[in-house]
């Protein structure tokens, strides 16, 4: 229960969206000024001074509670607590000299499984992190604020979220890692088995030129001992690979046995280095 300016608030009453909760605070706090007769905010909207007035009000009477409770001096001692210009409880931590800014350095101090208000900050951070998980949820809540065991609070609230176990879920697993072929795991000569692939383009300029031309390398790996082949080709045409690039492998390396492509060697290809 929170008892401000003589009106009582029941959290059991209110939504679960915190942003509804302190709506509903500023509006009461705007009709005591009425009551008092203090200058009254007649715009249908709250302004952003009321809203943050209703959130700190909410705060204090949390920490009110936090104060009362059982082993407060030795939270106190351990996590630095001091009282901010705003009169409400912060915690002191290692960013003094952090770039951030100061609610970001310190961090309000708040109750954990006891505290409904509590429950109700970490509903909304879900979505606001887009229901990313645990770590996600836990930095939004501390870029504010410092919920005793929060891990395992937000752990708990997350398992109930129904999104959040729609973006977790797994509709369909993946199948098993088959046997890796014999060519990967035996002994064989160098470039026996040879997988390859390009890469590129690349633009390089010749020595006799200003402008930069494309050209590509054609990477040619040993299956079994994962050892490197590099050439350098003009274009990814038939020609210059059967030509340039290949023909300089198979005479440095000798001709492999096997050929392993992931997008397949084309028909033509395969016809000409027969005839290799």
């Amino acid at each position: 229960m929170l008892k401000t300016e003589k009106i009582i608030i029941s959290y059991s009453q209110l939504q679960d969206y915190i942003h509804r909760t302190l709506i509903i605070s500023s509006t009461n706090f705007n009709l005591l000024k009425t009551i008092k007769k203090l200058p009254l905010n007649k715009q249908v909207t709250l302004s952003t001074d009321e809203y943050k007035f209703a959130l700190n009000e909410w705060i204090r009477d949390e920490q009110r509670i936090l104060q009362n409770g059982k082993g407060f001096d030795k939270l106190k001692n351990s996590l630095k607590l001091f009282d901010g210009e705003d009169k409400v409880i912060r915690l002191r931590g290692r960013f003094e000299n952090a770039n951030l800014n100061f609610a970001e350095k310190y961090p309000l101090i708040l109750g954990g499984k006891e505290s409904w208000f509590t429950i109700l900050l970490i509903r909304n951070c879900p979505e606001k992190v887009l229901h990313h998980g645990i770590k996600s949820t836990l930095n939004k809540v501390r870029s504010q604020f410092w919920i005793i065991k929060g891990r395992s609070m937000i752990k708990s609230i997350i398992r109930q979220c129904v999104t959040c176990k729609k973006f977790q879920g797994r509709t369909l697993l993946p199948p098993s890692s088959p046997d890796l072929p014999e060519f990967r795991v035996n002994n064989l000569y160098s470039f026996q088995a040879t997988g390859l692939d390009y890469a590129g383009p690349l633009f390089v300029k010749t020595v006799n030129k200003d402008a930069a031309c494309k050209v590509y390398v054609l990477l040619l790996t040993c299956a079994s001992s994962r050892e490197i082949h590099l050439e350098l080709t003009p274009d990814m045409k038939i020609p210059a690979f059967i030509r340039r690039a290949f023909k300089r492998f198979a005479a440095r390396r000798g001709f492999p046995d096997l050929i392993i492509s992931n997008n397949l060697l084309r028909p033509l290809y395969l016809r000409k280095l027969k005839i290799l």
